[in-house]
């Protein structure tokens, strides 16, 4: 009986013993747009949630898509960025899906000026986890670069 417990508990904890986001940032110079995915766990996302919106009731589950995507969009603007020579670029959020335990979130910038470097800044899921990681691949012309942002250093610079 003690032995399923422990196994029980460890199986628990492997699944989900860390906190981590993952975002893909792809930029091609021959058309000039800029865009961003990036994946968020969805038990993690409602914690943050709760805290971000200061709403101890709100459930992911139960939100229509249309308030998640606007509730979505408020919540990057404030904790996510992009800043190319200096200058932050803004960002349009065009939505959000959920894909089995997790919530793939999408954004876009058209018509980027080239660039050799660029700043991500990404607190997303610090409010609720001081342990927090989020992994950002960013690609340009095939030639990709990461990072990995957490608490302590949530901005980064790439430069090709």
């Amino acid at each position: 009986m003690h032995y399923t417990l422990f196994i029980l508990i460890a199986k628990v904890y492997l699944l989900h013993a860390f906190h981590v986001s993952v975002c893909d940032v792809v930029y091609n110079s021959d058309d000039k747009h800029l865009k961003i995915s990036v994946r968020l766990f969805l038990d993690d996302l409602e914690k943050e949630l709760k805290i971000y919106s200061k709403n101890p009731q709100l459930d992911i589950s139960q939100i229509d898509p249309t308030t998640l995507n606007h509730t979505m969009e408020q919540y990057f603007t404030d904790k996510f960025g992009v800043s190319v020579q200096e200058e932050k670029i803004n960002l349009v959020f065009l939505g959000s899906e959920i894909e089995n335990d997790a919530l793939w979130c999408y954004l876009e910038y058209e018509k980027m000026k080239p660039f050799l470097e660029m700043t991500i800044s990404n607190e997303l899921l610090f409010l609720a986890f001081d342990d927090q990681d989020n992994l950002v691949h960013v690609r340009k012309d095939g030639v990709v670069k990461s990072l990995r942002l957490y608490p302590k250093k949530a901005i980064a610079t790439v430069s090709w």
